[in-house]
């Protein structure tokens, strides 16, 4: 548009408010792998990505996470609000992620069979719970004292013929996450 003032020709530009100048996208890169681990990932995205001036957000409750990456590493578990802001303090769009935790993993022994005084064996399983097994089962080694009693079949839950004494499994879900535990294995006195 063109404006005379004062006999000096003017050019005048349209001015645009609340322009969009960028756009954003968001999402979780990585849930957490282990429960009670802090290892959780946010990314946000910009375009155009070549603004060195961006500052992004990750807010969780009270805590406020800002850097000019937009990567948010270490996260505990929970929901987070993320956003961005350019050069000029135009925000971009709110986009609420939930970084996920498995449940933790669990181990209980279950007597079956106690060694007696007339037959020195017994049988002893575990039941496991929580951690992941969508990909594989649980591994499950077996220690009796410190030796491994099951080096070729370490999916087994079930023991049989053991005798009395320590046990120990070492059980990995299928994202790496491990649980160890023992179990006294006591020899039934009465016939």
């Amino acid at each position: 548009m063109k404006k005379t003032i004062f006999g000096i020709l003017l050019f005048c530009l349209p001015i645009v408010v609340n322009a969009q100048l960028f756009t954003s996208e968001a999402f979780v890169d990585q849930h957490i792998s282990c429960y009670g681990n802090n290892d959780g990932f946010i990314q946000i995205r910009n375009t155009p990505p070549d603004d060195l001036t961006y500052l992004y957000y990750a807010k969780n409750g009270r805590d406020t996470i800002i850097n000019t990456r937009g990567e948010f590493l270490h996260l505990k578990p929970g929901t987070y609000k993320v956003w961005s802001t350019n050069g000029v303090g135009q925000k971009g769009p709110n986009f609420t992620l939930t970084v996920l935790s498995p449940k933790a993993l669990t181990a209980k022994f279950v007597t079956y069979k106690r060694p007696t005084m007339d037959d020195p064996f017994g049988d002893l399983s575990v039941e496991i719970t929580g951690g992941t097994a969508n990909l594989q089962p649980y591994l499950v080694s077996w220690y009796y004292e410190s030796t491994l009693i099951n080096p070729v079949e370490n999916m087994k839950l079930d023991m049989i013929n053991l005798p009395a004494g320590k046990y120990m499994v070492v059980i990995e879900d299928d994202r790496g996450c491990f649980l160890n535990r023992s179990f006294l294995f006591r020899r039934n006195m009465q016939k």
